[in-house]
């Protein structure tokens, strides 16, 4: 059926049952499962000035 499922992530509790799915379907299917979980470069903002912004 599959032999490699990608599951796109981005850490929320929603992905969850995405979670779930894909290693069950991995499972089912003998398949290789990549998980890709980016993450976004947020520029600068000036309203974040209170320590919330770190190197």
């Amino acid at each position: 059926m599959h032999d490699r499922i990608l599951l796109p992530t981005d850490g929320s509790r929603g992905n969850s049952r995405a979670v779930e799915q894909a290693i069950g379907l991995a499972a089912q299917s003998d398949a290789r499962l990549h998980v890709l979980f980016v993450v976004e470069d947020i520029p600068y903002a000036p309203e974040m000035m209170d320590g919330q912004v770190e190197a």
